[in-house]
């Protein structure tokens, strides 16, 4: 079955880069045909992910211009991307369905639940590993206890990962 996950990209700060990268239509140094505004409002933000939900977006990335994320930036992007998911795309607790016998959810501390679900695992295909864990320890447990499950080819996609610095 071939299957197509739609992810829909929401810029929430257009045309205002300092940069001058020659290339790109964000830099305040070119006079591009573009619309440029400031930060959208986090309402705005939340509207447009259900509109793109309704359209069948099974994701939904938050993008800024300029380079890199200063802490205003940071805590502005955590702050959009918390209310969507929890306004747009949430399962509001319970595990998600999907129709597709290739995916399995596993709900549980990894520690607790990652053992137990790999002693009955035997990968026949291509991996890909969809590792939604907030914390580095997780992570690196995960990947740690995962490595020799990783072969050439294998697909690691981690979801909300971002940092947030003090």
């Amino acid at each position: 079955m071939n299957t197509v996950y739609l992810c829909a990209i929401n810029n929430v700060l257009s045309g205002t880069c300092s940069e001058d990268c020659g290339f790109c239509t964000q830099s305040v140094k070119h006079h591009a045909n573009i619309e440029r505004y400031n930060y959208k409002s986090i309402d705005q933000i939340v509207s447009e992910a259900k509109m793109a939900k309704s359209f069948g977006a099974f994701g939904y990335c938050l993008v800024t211009a300029g380079k890199g994320l200063d802490d205003k930036k940071t805590e502005f992007i955590a702050k959009a991307a918390r209310t969507v998911k929890k306004e747009t795309f949430t399962t509001e607790g319970h595990m998600p369905s999907v129709n597709d016998d290739r995916v399995s959810f596993v709900k549980g501390l990894f520690q607790d639940s990652l053992p137990g679900f790999l002693k009955t695992f035997k990968p026949d295909k291509q991996l890909v590993i969809h590792n939604d864990s907030d914390l580095y320890s997780a992570t690196l447990y995960v990947l740690t206890y995962m490595n020799n499950y990783l072969v050439p080819g294998t697909i690691i996609i981690f979801d909300e990962f971002y940092s947030v610095l003090d």
